[in-house]
């Protein structure tokens, strides 16, 4: 944009749109991508899509696999919470967390993958909903709390194996095969800690789950099976908005 505020009077980076058409495309694969593939699909060179390639590899959002294909990161799911924001949706999520916490009594939250820890993105309060925010919030560790069991488990396996060669503690595979085949996970008991948590994946898309959504509270307060219906059913209500706006992009952005 110039001086003047005049948007066409300022040329488009051919090699920026080029990179973001190329991101386009692999959004649209359930599984990772190989070099040629993308070249055969772009028409474009392999060298050409090989240092594309790259540069999202320096740049964190995608990692490359043992057998030379490419998968996404998580990292998108980053810019994927502002553009729930910027196109209004967060509006609406927000209302449903705020509902959460109402029917259940307990704080609701919604956390995202960030590196190598969960990062609390959306948070409310039965009786004092807290605002949404897009910068960061509190960490949760990857294999205790219920949303890092969460994400854990219902993330590409590229996603924990990395995280596990880099030294990070996550969950076993029979703990995460576990957390799939019960939709839900539970924080693991902590000494001294009288704190439980309860989460369910959101957006199990083609790219793996970017968020979890989860209510916390006194042990003894919480009513498991109440607080379970309760974050399936903000789960589903929240798939729901985002297939219907699917046509804004917000659900490839966020995986």
């Amino acid at each position: 944009m110039n001086a003047r505020g005049n948007p066409a009077a300022t040329p488009a980076m051919g090699s920026g749109l080029k990179l973001l058409a190329l991101l386009d495309e692999i959004g649209t694969s359930a599984d990772a991508v190989t070099i040629s593939t993308l070249a055969r699909k772009m028409g474009r060179p392999r060298a050409e899509v090989h240092r594309q390639l790259v540069t999202l590899v320096t740049a964190g959002w995608m990692a490359q696999r043992g057998d030379g294909a490419y998968a996404l990161t998580l990292r998108p799911a980053l810019v994927g919470q502002a553009a729930l924001h910027h196109s209004g949706m967060s509006e609406r999520i927000e209302e449903l967390l705020e509902e959460l916490a109402r029917s259940t009594g307990e704080a609701a939250s919604v956390a995202v993958l960030d590196g190598d820890s969960a990062r609390i993105v959306q948070r409310a309060e039965p009786g004092r909903a807290l605002r949404v925010t897009l910068s960061l919030g509190a960490k949760l560790a990857l294999w205790d709390s219920a949303t890092g069991r969460v994400l854990m488990a219902f993330s590409p396996s590229e996603t924990v194996a990395a995280l596990r060669d880099r030294g990070v503690r996550v969950p076993s595979d029979e703990e995460l095969a576990l957390v799939r085949r019960d939709g839900h996970a539970s924080s693991l008991d902590q000494p001294g800690d009288n704190i439980l948590g309860i989460a369910v994946p959101v957006d199990d898309g083609p790219g793996g789950v970017v968020r979890a959504v989860s209510i916390s509270g006194p042990r003894e307060r919480v009513d498991v099976g109440a607080a379970l219906q309760s974050l399936r059913d903000t789960a589903a209500a929240m798939n729901e908005l985002l297939s219907v706006n699917n046509t804004l992009g917000v659900r490839h952005a966020l995986g």
